[in-house]
């Protein structure tokens, strides 16, 4: 369950000017004494205030979340004023509260338009002084809408800018929200690099108060690498800080993806208790919509989770009409499809039909959620026996699979080729050591060659594959398959490994049982010509035998290439993998009959795989020869009781996700 990319877009972050001196006012000090400024100007008639009291009036409600006296306290304030400078600072600050209290992102977008066009009355040097953050603040709203690319190049700019004016207090910033950008974009590794610079510079320079945003967002980018404990870390830290500064809001979004990563490990009593504090700071944040949504989604995945399907639904619909309310197409499409995904567990096919015609253009949604929408859609489709629609819908989310791929490698170079823009040129003069932009060109180039070679090799395979005839080899019968493992084990140990398709009784249901077959067919042309004969396939189950001291290098060729398959196949879909060395197992004399019950144990190993979408390899072993009586008929109970004992043991020795990550 990933789904906090809603929670980094619904952060809006305070102007900057709000903790800073405007006017000749120190406005952090309006803010630490809000209620005090309201109850000062209170007291007083409007029209005799100034515009810079007014402005100071206008932030204290905000501060309050009194959203419509900071608004029309600073619609007041644009009226009186007749500096350039200020005006300036109030569309700012009128964007803030149309983005941050009301959630109305267009209007606040259209402030900041007018915003842009203000400073054609400012000098040259008050220019430079603030157009990287009014870039920034650009990129914050068009993060807040959903459009991405949008605010990508916003916050680029704002970087360049600040760079270039020398500004460390606005790069920091800067490089907070491109790095929040690009994490929702999945470039995880520029998110890093971002994130990493700005907590480097905030560090150098002491600027204490942008750690906490930091540590949130660097938080989330190891929440959706699935570092669930590095995540927590970074969280807990962000609330310190934050509960520090009584900023509720961003309380409220750290409660909520601290309960999604509780979830995702299994801990539902910590989730349940981080899911209620969010709700509590929420209610005093009057009123908050998307905060609302936030909470009625988080407790909708709660609720699901805890077998409560009503609930569930009744939560997420909540979420959705918020989400939708606001125009945040991103988060209403990831609840809608969360909707669709409960209600095809429970068949009800006409309901899921409606969440899905609401998604009309899943062409805009990111690359991850587009695949996802066309999965659900297959999945639809082929409840409702509609075939056709449903391999279609596959084909196109197996082409999106591979574009999330492709864009991946393409994130990587071009951080690469960003770092080595930003490296100064080097004297001419030789040196023992080669020079960072040097080893950094090295490395780009390097990156740039293995692309061209995969490329390469992919192409020569699919050449290959059309010049030169496939390896053919004669499947045998389980029964042939158990006669000449037990002579091959009596010559030497064999390890026992076992493939299957996840869900297999779905997806042959999907494809058709041939589609399932040849993905077999397709993983011999990859396995050692030495074992290509060791294999049958029995109860939709790949089996193969090797010598023991094959394992290491075969268990790694097999995760590679059950990986790479997962990623072709039009749906993600996992597999479960099983290997022991059965000279462990069963001691040095058999019978094929004892095979028969170590099927079971097979079976009883991948009973303990509940996370869907993975390649999970299970490995088991035993303190001693023949720990379960494998003829005895039910040989299930015996392993269930060996297991108990500690006399036999699941070893997880890979785990890796087959789902495109958010």
């Amino acid at each position: 369950m990933k789904w906090s990319q809603g929670f980094i877009a619904a952060c809006w972050l305070y102007p900057a000017a709000l903790f800073a001196a405007v006017a000749g006012v120190d406005l952090s000090v309006v803010r630490d004494n809000a209620q005090a400024v309201v109850d000062e100007y209170s007291n007083q008639v409007a029209e005799q205030l100034s515009a810079v009291d007014l402005y100071k009036l206008s932030i204290a409600h905000d501060e309050l979340r009194n959203k419509e006296a900071a608004l029309t306290s600073v619609n007041l304030a644009l009226q009186k004023s007749t500096e350039p400078n200020l005006t300036y600072e109030l569309l700012l600050e009128k964007a803030s509260i149309y983005g941050r209290l009301f959630r109305d992102t267009r209007k606040a977008i259209d402030v900041l338009q007018q915003a842009e066009q203000q400073l054609s009355h400012l000098t040259q040097a008050e220019i430079n002084e603030v157009r990287a953050r009014l870039y920034e603040t650009f990129a914050q709203a068009f993060n807040q809408l959903g459009d991405l690319d949008e605010a990508g190049r916003y916050a680029r700019l704002s970087v360049d800018e600040a760079l270039r004016q020398q500004l460390p207090s606005q790069e920091i910033r800067s490089r907070l929200i491109l790095g929040r950008v690009v994490l929702q974009q999945n470039n995880y590794n520029e998110a890093q690099r971002q994130l990493s610079q700005a907590l480097s510079l905030a560090k150098s320079t002491q600027q204490v108060a942008q750690v906490g945003s930091i540590e949130l967002r660097l938080g989330m980018a190891y929440q959706k690498l699935e570092q669930y404990d590095e995540a927590i870390s970074h969280f807990l830290q962000a609330r310190e800080y934050y509960q520090h500064e009584k900023l509720s809001s961003q309380l409220v979004t750290i409660a909520l993806n601290l309960a999604d990563c509780y979830l995702n490990r299994g801990d539902i009593a910590a989730a349940s208790a981080e899911v209620e504090q969010g709700k509590l700071l929420t209610e005093q944040q009057k009123s908050d919509p998307l905060l609302m949504a936030q909470v009625y989604y988080m407790q909708g995945m709660l609720a699901d989770v805890q077998h409560q399907p009503k609930a569930a639904e009744d939560l997420l619909q909540r979420s959705l009409q918020l989400y939708q309310q606001q125009s945040q197409l991103t988060m209403s499409a990831e609840v809608s499809l969360a909707l669709v995904g409960q209600l095809l567990e429970r068949e009800d096919l006409v309901k899921a039909n409606t969440y899905m015609n609401a998604l009309q253009t899943p062409e805009k949604l990111p690359l991850y959620l587009q695949q996802q929408w066309f999965d659900a859609l297959a999945k639809l489709r082929a409840a409702e026996n509609n075939w056709q629609q449903a391999f279609s819908a596959q084909q196109k989310a197996s082409e999106l699979r591979f574009r999330w791929v492709q864009q991946q490698e393409k994130f990587k170079l071009d951080g690469l080729q960003e770092q080595l823009k930003q490296q100064p040129l080097p004297p001419a003069q030789p040196t023992p050591n080669a020079p960072a932009w040097s080893q950094l060109l090295n490395l780009v180039l390097s990156s740039a060659l293995v692309l061209v070679v995969l490329a390469t090799t992919r192409l020569w395979r699919q050449r290959r594959q059309l010049q030169a005839p496939e390896r053919k080899t004669s499947m045998q019968s389980w029964a042939s398959f158990c006669q000449h493992l037990v002579q091959q084990h009596n010559q030497q140990p064999q390890l026992l490994i076992a493939i299957q398709l996840e869900q297999v009784s779905q997806r042959k249901q999907l494809f058709g049982e041939y589609r399932v077959r040849h993905i077999w067919q397709e993983l011999l042309q990859e396995l050692p010509t030495k074992v290509v004969t060791n294999y049958t396939v029995h109860t939709d189950t790949f089996w193969l035998y090797a010598n023991v001291d094959d394992s290491s290098a075969l268990t790694e060729l097999l995760q590679q290439t059950l990986h790479r398959f997962a990623l072709r196949l039009p749906m993600a879909t996992g597999f479960h993998v099983f290997s022991a060395d059965l000279q462990q197992l069963l001691g040095f004399n058999w019978s094929v009959q004892a095979l028969q019950g170590v099927r079971e144990l097979v079976w009883s190993s991948w009973a303990h795989l509940a996370v869907p979408k993975r390649i999970q390899h299970i490995r088991a072993s035993s303190t001693q020869a023949s720990p379960v009586s494998w003829l005895a008929e039910n040989v299930r109970s015996d392993i269930d009781n060996a297991v108990q004992l500690g006399l036999l043991q699941f070893e997880l020795l890979r785990d890796e996700p087959v789902e495109l990550q958010r």
